[in-house]
């Protein structure tokens, strides 16, 4: 069972708490380690103070363009810290985050839209 010791390779979490969204979690990850690497994909890195930040700028961005609470933000990129990025601002503006495969057409995309 973990935490009672008898589980060799359980680790406690770092960040004790109960986080209503990844936002709340990534925002306190950023307060308690903001200089500690978050992120790498393909040898570009990201701690999470950065990841916050950017996170926090595009959700602005998000809001702007009509975004909200409950509302779907559609990404339609390639994995990667770009990725990474949209799918924070989505949750930290209260919005659900949903990934599309990036090889549809415009006619498979407006369906999924629509």
């Amino acid at each position: 069972m973990q935490g009672d010791g008898s589980d060799p390779w359980y680790q406690p979490p770092v960040l004790a708490g109960d986080y209503a969204t990844f936002g709340a979690l990534l925002t306190e990850a950023a307060v308690q380690f903001p200089e500690a690497e978050a992120y790498v994909h393909r040898g570009e890195r990201m701690n999470y103070g950065e990841w916050c930040h950017r996170a926090r700028a595009l959700g602005a961005a998000f809001k702007q363009r009509g975004a909200g609470v409950g509302d779907i933000v559609l990404i339609g990129i390639e994995s990667s810290i770009d990725f990474a990025i949209c799918f924070a601002a989505a949750q930290m503006i209260g919005a659900i985050a949903s990934g599309v495969n990036t090889r549809l057409g415009k006619r498979e995309i407006a369906a999924i839209v629509a």
